[in-house]
């Protein structure tokens, strides 16, 4: 089994890098996080290095195959400690900004862990994060949508405020709650 050294390794760096990006994209990570996957990949593919047989096939499918297990492993585990920071509004003032939400949403008391009364700074800030990133990659019909439930505070005068039809606005509705979600923020029912 003789393996060449630089075709392999330029094979697990193409392969961490497209994977990380996948990863990145499907679920919304900033460059950092992405250049810790990508970094968390290409390590496990070099800890394999001595399982890949060149009789076997190509570097770059066996590299293709390793990488996406990994990033498929990577993409679960974020997911679910996202899940964990699940939170919900208490009250909000009618006049309030998108940036006065999001900084009280960083550490105001109005804002409590849905699993009990224990405070944790440090997931209310990524939490924060995590909303912020998800509204700059909301689309116009979302933002309006989250503007005007984060107004009434109440579905049914959001409803009618919004001039939909019932079913239309509910669809949408659920449509924002998938968006986000997808950033690992359930929405308190």
């Amino acid at each position: 089994m003789q393996t060449l050294p630089n075709s392999y390794h330029a094979a697990a760096q193409s392969a961490a890098r497209a994977n990380a990006w996948q990863v990145a994209r499907k679920i919304g990570l900033s460059q950092e996080d992405r250049e810790d996957v990508e970094q968390d990949i290409l390590l496990e593919l070099l800890e394999r290095e001595s399982r890949y047989d060149e009789a076997r096939g190509q570097p770059g499918t066996f590299a293709g195959v390793v990488s996406h297990h990994r990033a498929a492993e990577l993409t679960q585990a974020i997911v679910r400690d996202r899940q964990h920071m699940t939170y919900g509004r208490r009250e909000e003032a009618a006049n309030e900004t998108d940036a006065d939400w999001l900084d009280a949403l960083a550490g105001a008391d109005d804002v409590v862990p849905l699993w009990g009364e224990t405070r944790n700074y440090y997931d209310d800030i990524h939490a924060a994060r995590d909303l912020e990133y998800a509204m700059a990659m909301m689309d116009d019909e979302q933002y309006r949508l989250f503007a005007l439930l984060a107004e009434h505070q109440d579905m049914p005068t959001a409803c009618k405020s919004s001039g939909l039809s019932t079913a239309t606005f509910y669809r949408r509705v659920e449509d924002l709650q998938l968006h986000l979600r997808m950033f690992g923020i359930k929405v308190a029912a």
